[in-house]
């Protein structure tokens, strides 16, 4: 028994299945399993599009059968129901004001302008209004002005300058939030106080940077009042 490569779906538009998508994954299943018939091909065809879509498509070829009508013309036939060719007008104007979201990465914002550009028909000049499209609708202001300095820009190397500032991007908040001082560093404040410890001076001797039980002098005798604790050149008893 031969060995099938791949599985086929039926074809279900209340899941948000796309007939053209379908029909392209059909036809990548047909040359991996050897698939040339074109006879063979339509079965396989009326046999996975499943029972809404079969019946959608015998009404369609009414008054004839759908094996009376060629494989070719079948996909046609469905393509056209489910997929009107949209107004080039239309679809120009999606994407020629088509921006860069906030959340989107560069590739994903080209794959858009791609999918845009499918009815277009902008023919020889797609690399050329994609590139125009990248550099307007980017929304970075440092890339486009890199952008616009560029002599004989062609969208590859728009694509390549925006995908490098992307990534430099990314590399550079990791760097600063790695660098980042975290609380641990911050300057303690002392209870009652307001200062930072550099500018409290320690009564015992005077000295800033130090608490009072941290000081060399607590266990010095005064010369002026003689009490333990202190010496006398803080004493506030004293006497010169």
């Amino acid at each position: 028994m031969a060995v099938s490569f791949g599985k086929l779906e039926e074809f279900n538009t209340a899941n948000g299945d796309d007939w053209v998508q379908y029909i392209e994954r059909m036809e990548h299943y047909f040359v991996a399993n050897d698939i040339t018939d074109s006879t063979k091909q339509r079965s396989v065809l009326i046999s996975s599009m499943g029972a809404k879509a079969y019946k959608v498509l015998r009404n369609l070829v009414a008054p004839n059968k759908p094996t009376d009508v060629s494989f070719k013309n079948l996909v046609k036939t469905m393509t056209t129901h489910f997929c009107p060719p949209p107004s080039e007008i239309a679809q120009r104007f999606r994407f020629n004001t088509r921006v860069r979201e906030s959340d989107e990465t560069v590739a994903a914002y080209v794959a858009e302008l791609r999918s845009l550009s499918e009815h277009c028909n902008f023919g020889e000049t797609l690399d050329l209004m994609l590139r125009d499209r990248l550099v307007c609708g980017i929304n970075e202001p440092q890339v486009q002005k890199r952008l616009l300095a560029e002599d004989k820009l062609t969208f590859k190397k728009t694509f390549e300058v925006a995908l490098a500032f992307e990534a430099a991007t990314k590399d550079a908040k990791q760097l600063q939030a790695a660098t980042a001082p975290t609380s641990d560093t911050t300057v303690p404040v002392y209870k009652n106080e307001k200062l930072p410890r550099s500018s409290v001076k320690c009564y015992r001797c005077g000295k800033p940077n130090h608490k009072a039980p941290d000081c060399w002098f607590k266990e010095s005798v005064c010369s002026n009042c003689h009490k333990k604790g202190h010496i006398a050149a803080v004493c506030r008893s004293r006497s010169f």
